[in-house]
């Protein structure tokens, strides 16, 4: 199968549209949906606005079609250990040790072969630290070759230049990395010794033309950092985006680190050479998100917290969390990849209201914090919400 094809899942407004090399996403209407779907081929107008290089397309059906949802998630953060070679105090899901019965190489492989047939477009490995799978090459391998998109995130100390070409060649689409202070407060938060390696691993991957992304976490404790991190990459033309901390996991005693909304509008003074750059480098929390308009009308509206909505996790031993910080805070799971199909799964998730469940905690914290008004699930559930508010939403 050409891995440079576009993917076409079929959607109740008409069908998604991804490509893998790109990233890029578009909503397609009833008509265009079949037109497409039909030929197999993607007209030379929409193959410019994707970004694809090849006019090919592999078109998904997926069984169910919501009319409030989309017919699958469009990501899917695997987890595929919980094993890391660091032990970072703002970990979200304290991560360090293999968990209990984590899935077999085999499993994941059925696993990934099921999310490759239902509509998945994009398969994020996650951890722990995935790099520690000596298996996450044949994984990746095995998504690029159904067309999907294949990314890491990583904490890069593990990447040589000769891991990045084995990425490359394996066909990784980009990875995400992560820098939390220039080198001493780095060092302090995740371990001696691996800013440099985290660099080292950041020019592997460039030079095996692999596209990689700087995440900074902004906390109080590193916030007269973020400047210089941001100065050192932008530089370098390396994108990086400053993503808020969630206390969740080793991070959940860290709620005194969470910036106020005058800390964010100091940030954004500091940071605003970087954030008005046309070429986008520099992205962030609070910041300077863009909203999304979708090309098309849907007939429900595209949240911008992507839990249970365009995204999903899957644990190390298979359950499904609709959000990798909303499982530490106990989240109630709906289902398990292990015994059950994506397709299933999904199915249970949208016909239930636990996604509503969750994004009724919004407005009280919206209320009552002192940081910026979210749309993060997470945040809202760890800043109020007794656990049974969610567990009403079992499914």
């Amino acid at each position: 199968m050409n891995n440079q094809a576009s993917l076409l899942r079929k959607e109740s407004f008409g069908g998604t549209l991804s490509n893998s090399n790109s990233g890029k996403r578009l909503y397609l209407n009833k008509h265009e949906y079949t037109t497409v779907q039909t030929l197999r081929k993607l007209s030379e107008d929409l193959r410019a606005e994707l970004g694809a290089t090849t006019d090919e397309v592999i078109v998904r059906e997926p069984t169910r079609l919501p009319t409030t949802n989309f017919s699958a998630p469009d990501t899917i953060f695997f987890e595929i250990t919980r094993e890391c070679n660091l032990t970072c105090e703002h970990c979200f899901n304290n991560s360090g040790k293999r968990l209990p019965q984590e899935l077999t190489d085999a499993q994941r492989s059925d696993i990934l072969n099921d999310l490759c047939t239902t509509g998945v477009q994009e398969v994020r490995f996650t951890g722990g630290e995935p790099l520690v799978v000596s298996a996450l090459f044949k994984y990746i391998s095995q998504i690029r070759n159904n067309g999907l998109r294949a990314t890491i995130g990583t904490n890069g100390a593990l990447i040589t230049p000769q891991v990045a070409r084995r990425l490359a060649l394996a066909g990784l689409n980009a990875a995400i990395t992560s820098i939390d202070g220039m080198e001493e407060k780095h060092d302090q938060i995740r371990g001696s010794g691996s800013f440099q390696k985290t660099l080292i691993g950041i020019k592997s991957l460039q030079d095996a033309n692999i596209p990689v992304r700087v995440n900074t976490v902004a906390m109080r404790s590193n916030l007269q950092e973020i400047p210089a991190i941001v100065g050192y990459f932008f530089e370098r033309s390396v994108p990086i985006m400053i993503r808020r901390l969630i206390p969740s996991g080793r991070a959940d005693g860290m709620v005194a680190e969470m910036l106020s909304r005058e800390d964010y509008d100091s940030l954004r003074q500091k940071l605003h050479p970087f954030l008005v750059d046309k070429r986008g480098f520099v992205r962030g929390h609070y910041l300077n998100e863009d909203r999304v308009e979708p090309r098309i009308k849907l007939p429900f509206e595209r949240q911008s917290c992507s839990a249970g909505h365009r995204g999903l996790v899957v644990l190390p031993n298979g359950l499904v969390q609709t959000c990798g910080f909303l499982g530490p805070l106990g989240e109630t799971s709906p289902g398990n990849l292990k015994t059950e199909s994506l397709q299933t799964v999904w199915g249970k998730l949208c016909n239930s209201e636990h996604i509503d469940s969750l994004r009724s905690l919004l407005p009280g914290y919206n209320l009552n914090t002192s940081g910026p008004r979210t749309n993060c699930l997470a945040i809202a559930l760890a800043g109020q919400a007794p656990l049974v508010q969610i567990q009403r939403s079992v499914l």
